[in-house]
C-alpha cells in the first residue's frame, strides 16, 4: 500500500469552544459562523445528540 494513502485525518470537533484545546488535541478547527444566519432564517431546526449507555 502506498504511503500517500496512510494520511492521518484530523478530528473535527463540534460543540467545543476552546480553540486552544482543539489545536493542542491535534484536531481541526472549522469556522461555521456563516451557517448561523442560515439556521436563524429557517422555521425549524433539528439538533441531534448522540448518547451512549
Amino acid at each position: 500500500m502506498s504511503d500517500a494513502l496512510n494520511i492521518a485525518v484530523p478530528k473535527i470537533h463540534y460543540g467545543r469552544a476552546d480553540f486552544r484545546g482543539i489545536r493542542l488535541d491535534g484536531s481541526l478547527y472549522v469556522d461555521k459562523t456563516r451557517f448561523v444566519r442560515e439556521l436563524e432564517n429557517h422555521s425549524y431546526v433539528l439538533f441531534a445528540m448522540w448518547c451512549c449507555a
